[in-house]
């Protein structure tokens, strides 16, 4: 099931979930509230491990299980470092508080879930 951050949708009970890639890009390119310092540093790097992550689904078949599953693990780790950040910029805090709620490098690269949905 592929939804938007509404929190509403974290009730409903299904197998597997997966946060709207292209809603979390808009707000990257559209803050609600006006920049902090850190936000071009923080949206910068969400979308470098965005681009990591889909390069990494297109290796799938080149690389040994054992190294696409370390891959996957060290993706997600450096995405929970950045949500673990102090950032002063409002949005870039409300986003990263999203990247620590569901697993989006796994569920992104596991599946052949389009990256727009």
């Amino acid at each position: 099931m592929v939804t938007d951050f509404w929190g509403p949708y974290e009730a409903i009970v299904a197998g597997d979930k997966q946060k709207c890639w292209a809603h979390l890009l808009r707000e990257l390119d559209a803050p609600k509230n006006p920049p902090g310092a850190d936000w071009d540093r923080f949206g910068g790097r969400v979308k470098r491990l965005f681009k990591e992550a889909i390069a990494l689904r297109g290796k799938r078949d080149e690389l040994s299980t054992d190294d696409y599953d370390l891959a996957i693990v060290r993706l997600e780790n450096r995405a929970l470092g950045l949500a673990n950040e102090e950032w002063d910029s409002a949005d870039a805090r409300r986003l990263a508080k999203r990247l620590t709620s569901w697993k989006w490098i796994t569920t992104l690269i596991s599946r052949l879930i389009s990256v727009t949905d």
